[in-house]
C-alpha cells in the first residue's frame, strides 16, 4: 500500500514565497514511491493540517521550519499532530543551525539538517522497517533516543541537483507572484544552492560549508519554460545565494531564458564588460551585498572585496535603467562609530555617482553556526536559549553587548528615511501614495493610522539625521 506523506509550511505574513525547500522535498519523496499532499498556510489556517490528517491518515508530517515568527504556531500544530498519534518532522533552517534545540521540543520525532532530499527518504525508508531501527546511520539526521538527543554527522552537500526538480503542481502558482521592476508575475527561479565564499556572518558558511552545487543551463531552461508557458511567468528573480559564482554559466542562463531578470551578485563581479552585458540582456535589478563602507570591517567579516568595488559597480551601471540594490549592516562586533559613519557616507557617495543606488541598511544579529557568532558569545551575547526565544528573535530584541544598541535603531531608521528608493519598487503606487502624502502632510490631515504612525517616524528620522550630521 502506497503511503502518504503530508507536508506543511506555516507563514505569519501576509504574502507566500514560493516553497522551494518543500517542492524538492515532494518530488525526491515521490520518486521513492510516495504520496504527498502539501499545505502552505497561514497561521490561522491551521484547521487544514487537522481536516488533512482525517482525510489522508499520512504516514508522517515533515514541517518546513525557520528560525522566525512562523516558528511559533509551527510548535503549536506539532504538539497537537503529535497528541493525534503521527510521526513529527522537521527540516530547513531551524534544524539545520540549532538542532539540538529544535529537538528539545517534546512533540517533535525527528531533525532534518542540510539538503533533505535524501534524509527524509532514508527516514522513512527506516521508519517503515519492522522490528528494531537504527536512525543512527542516516546522515543529517537528529532524533531523540531514551531521552537523549542524538545529532548524527552531517550529510555531504548535494552535487547532484538535476537529479530533482520543484513539483509545482502541488501549489497555485499564480499565488506566488511579485510585482517586480515594473511587472506582475515575476517569480524566484532557483539555479544553484550554497555559495563558495566565506563571509563570516553568512549562514552560507554555517549551513553549507562554503559549497555550491548547481542545476544545468539545460534544466533551468526546462523549469522556466514550463513556468512561462504554464503559468505566464514574465520576469524572473534568480533565488541563488550567489547566481554569478561562474559568471559564464550566469550569462548562458539570461540569455538562455529571455526573460527581464533580477539576481544577487557580488560587487566585484560588476565589471564594466560584464555591466554592459547587464544592460543589453534585460537586467532590471541587482542585489549586491555590500555590508559596509569601511575596509576594515570589510577585511574582518571575510567579504573578499575592496571599498572601490561597490563604488566601480554603481559607475559601471550609472545611466542605465537597472536599479543596483545594495544592502549594509551595521553593529558588527568591534565597529567603531567612526565606521559606521563610513558606511553612511559610502552610501550618499554611491548615489551622488547613481540615483539609482538604493541603500538597505539593517542592523547585524548573530547567526548560529558562524564565525562572526562565535566572537559575538566571546564578547557577552547571550542568545536565546528556547525555540520560542528563538522564534522572537529580531533586530528588536537581539541585544548587542558591544554597541549603543538606541543608536543602532536610530541610524537604521535614518537609513530607511535617507537612502530608500520605494519608487524604484512599487512605482504604480508611489506615483499615487507620493504627492498624496505630500498634500496631507502640508494640510495636517491624517486618515490611516498607518499613515500617520510613517509621517511621525518620518520626522523622527529627520530629525536623528540632523543630530547625526548625516543630512
Amino acid at each position: 500500500m502506497v503511503k502518504t506523506i503530508l507536508l506543511v509550511k506555516i507563514e505569519t505574513q501576509t504574502h507566500l514565497y514560493m516553497p522551494y525547500g518543500m517542492l524538492y522535498t515532494a518530488n525526491a519523496l515521490r520518486q521513492k514511491g510516495y504520496e504527498v499532499e502539501f499545505l502552505h498556510i497561514f497561521e490561522n489556517e491551521l484547521d487544514k493540517i487537522y481536516d488533512s490528517l482525517k482525510r489522508l491518515n499520512p504516514f508522517a508530517v515533515c514541517f518546513s521550519v525557520s528560525t522566525a515568527p512562523p516558528l511559533i504556531p509551527t510548535i503549536e500544530a506539532t504538539r497537537k499532530v503529535k497528541a493525534l498519534g503521527y510521526t513529527t518532522i522537521w527540516g530547513g533552517m531551524h534544524t539545520s543551525v540549532l538542532p539540538e534545540i529544535a529537538l528539545a521540543e517534546p512533540s517533535l520525532d525527528f531533525g532534518i539538517q542540510g539538503d533533505g532530499e535524501i534524509p527524509i527518504t532514508e527516514l522513512l525508508s527506516e521508519l517503515e522497517k519492522k522490528g528494531s531501527k537504527n536512525f543512527k546511520k542516516i546522515k543529517g539526521l537528529v532524533f531523540r533516543e531514551d531521552d537523549k538527543i542524538f545529532v548524527n554527522q552531517k550529510r555531504e552537500f548535494l552535487q547532484e541537483l538535476d537529479n530533482y526538480e520543484p513539483a509545482f503542481d502541488l501549489i497555485d502558482v499564480k499565488k506566488y507572484f511579485m510585482n517586480l521592476f515594473g511587472l506582475k508575475k515575476v517569480l524566484p527561479v532557483i539555479t544553484s544552492r550554497g555559495c563558495p565564499f566565506r563571509c563570516a556572518f553568512c549562514y552560507n558558511l554555517a549551513v553549507n560549508n562554503m559549497r555550491w552545487s548547481t542545476h544545468s543551463v539545460d534544466k533551468v531552461k526546462e523549469i522556466v519554460e514550463y513556468l512561462k508557458t504554464e503559468h505566464g511567468m514574465d520576469g524572473i528573480f534568480f533565488h541563488d545565494d550567489n547566481f554569478f559564482t561562474e559568471v559564464k554559466r550566469a550569462k548562458q542562463i539570461v540569455e538562455a531564458v529571455k526573460l527581464p531578470w533580477s539576481a544577487e551578485v557580488r560587487a566585484n563581479v560588476i565589471t564594466q564588460d560584464v555591466a554592459e552585458w547587464m544592460k543589453q540582456n534585460q537586467c532590471k535589478m541587482a542585489f549586491v551585498g555590500a555590508e559596509s563602507g569601511s575596509q576594515r570591517m570589510l577585511d574582518y567579516i571575510s567579504k573578499n572585496i575592496k571599498r572601490e568595488d561597490l563604488f566601480s559597480a554603481a559607475r559601471n551601471l550609472a545611466g542605465s535603467d537597472i536599479t543596483l540594490d545594495m544592502s549594509f549592516i551595521l553593529g558588527f562586533p568591534n565597529e567603531t562609530k567612526e565606521e559606521r559613519g563610513q558606511t553612511f557616507s559610502t552610501i550618499a557617495e554611491l548615489q551622488k555617482i547613481n540615483p539609482r543606488v538604493n541603500a538597505t541598511v539593517k542592523v547585524y544579529t548573530p547567526y548560529p553556526g558562524t564565525p562572526l557568532y562565535t566572537e559575538s558569545l566571546k564578547l557577552g551575547f547571550k542568545p536565546p536559549t528556547t525555540n520560542e526565544e528563538w522564534a522572537k528573535f529580531n533586530r528588536a530584541t537581539c541585544h548587542l553587548p558591544w554597541a549603543d544598541n538606541k543608536e543602532l535603531e536610530t541610524m537604521h531608521r535614518v537609513s530607511v528615511y535617507a537612502f530608500t528608493t520605494m519608487k524604484d519598487f512599487l512605482p504604480p503606487l508611489y506615483s499615487i501614495l507620493h504627492p498624496m502624502a505630500i498634500m496631507r502632510y502640508k494640510s495636517n490631515f491624517y486618515k490611516f493610522p498607518l499613515e500617520l504612525q510613517a509621517i511621525d517616524a518620518l520626522r523622527a528620522s529627520k530629525r536623528a539625521a540632523r543630530k547625526l550630521g548625516i543630512v
